[in-house]
C-alpha cells in the first residue's frame, strides 16, 4: 500500500520473491507502527519518480563477502519544500529513497543471527531515516538522526533490534 518494492531475481544484487515479499510485510508493519500507531506524519512522496507515488525501496547488495558494508541507505531525494503530511511548514523536507540489503545471509552468518531479524530491524531505522528527511533533510546533527533511528530498531521490534550491538 505504501511501498514499491524494487528488485532482481538475476545478477549480483538477486534476491527471492520470497525475501521481497518478507521486506514488503515488514515495511508496511514498520509504517503502521511509526506512522499509524506512534503518530509520526509520513514521510512526503515523490511524486511518481520510480513508477509510482509510493515510498521507494530497493533491494540491493550492499554487503561485501565478508558482511562488511551498510545493511541500509536511505537518502533524501532532491527536491526540498513543504512536507504536507505536518502541520509545520518546512524548508527542506524531502522525499527518500531506501536500499535496504538484497538477503542479509553475510552479515546474519558472520553475526549468528537471523536474516529476518536483521532485515526487520533495518527496516524500522531507515523507514525512519524517511521520516525525519521528511522533517528537514539538510539537518547538520546528523548524530541526533542516527541515534533516533537506531532507537526506533527497539521501539519498533523490540525482539529483533539489533541496537544493543553498537551501545557498550
Amino acid at each position: 500500500k505504501h511501498f514499491r518494492i524494487h528488485y532482481t531475481l538475476s545478477g549480483v544484487d538477486a534476491t527471492t520473491d520470497a525475501f521481497a515479499s518478507q521486506v514488503a510485510d515488514t515495511m508496511e508493519l514498520v509504517w503502521s507502527i511509526e506512522i499509524d500507531q506512534m503518530g509520526w506524519p509520513a514521510p512526503p512522496t515523490d511524486g511518481v519518480l520510480g513508477g509510482d507515488s509510493r515510498l521507494d525501496v530497493y533491494l540491493t547488495d550492499l554487503l561485501d563477502s565478508d558482511g562488511s558494508g551498510a545493511l541500509g541507505i536511505t537518502t533524501p531525494g532532491d527536491r526540498f519544500g513543504d512536507n504536507p503530511n505536518t502541520p509545520e511548514h518546512e524548508l527542506f523536507a524531502s522525499y527518500s529513497t531506501i536500499k535496504l540489503e538484497n538477503d542479509f545471509a553475510e552479515i546474519a552468518q558472520k553475526e549468528k543471527t537471523s536474516a529476518f531479524s536483521l532485515m526487520r530491524a533495518t527496516a524500522a531505522h531507515e523507514f525512519h531515516h524517511a521520516v525525519q528527511h521528511g522533517y528537514n533533510a539538510r539537518e547538520s546533527f546528523t548524530w541526533y538522526y542516527e541515534a533516533t533511528a537506531v532507537w526506533m530498531e527497539t521501539a519498533v521490534f523490540p525482539k529483533n533490534q539489533a541496537a544493543v550491538g553498537y551501545v557498550d
